[in-house]
């Protein structure tokens, strides 16, 4: 019970402190860097795992392959940015199993927010909000 509440707390204190400090290269309106396609890379290898493309009108695609859950996934939603935090909900998905192609149903996945750290016009890097780990995402186009 301690481990989560200490887990709780210091995920907080990163989002307060990212609210409060705005991070070197910050752009005022990192939105406008958010449009366009970005690779998602499992290692942060630059290999893309998965394509995610943002547009103007606060929609998404994303495609990819997960190979540890022998998995290939679509999906198509919103997003929108509050603050530091990047807000996604997923409308519709497919979840397509590699080794036999049957469609697999995951159910709903709740909206959530991951924790921006800086965008820029070549690189994405955020707090998931499933891992609690820095990911970063390079731009396609």
């Amino acid at each position: 019970m301690n481990k989560i509440r200490y887990k709780y707390i210091a995920v907080l204190l990163v989002m307060v402190i990212a609210y409060i400090i705005k991070p070197k290269g910050m752009s005022d309106d990192f939105n406008a860097f958010r449009i366009g396609t970005w690779c998602e890379s499992e290692h942060n290898d630059k290999k893309c795992d998965t394509t995610v493309q943002f547009f103007h009108d606060g929609t998404f695609e994303a495609k990819g392959i997960d190979l540890a859950d022998d998995i290939k996934y679509e999906f198509r939603g919103t997003w929108r940015s509050r603050g530091h935090e990047f807000c996604t909900e997923i409308i519709d998905s497919k979840w397509i199993r590699l080794s036999d192609g049957v469609e697999v149903n995951y159910g709903v996945i709740e909206p959530f927010c991951d924790l921006v750290i800086d965008i820029n016009k070549n690189e994405y890097i955020y707090i998931s909000n499933f891992s609690g780990k820095k990911e970063i995402m390079y731009r396609v186009d």
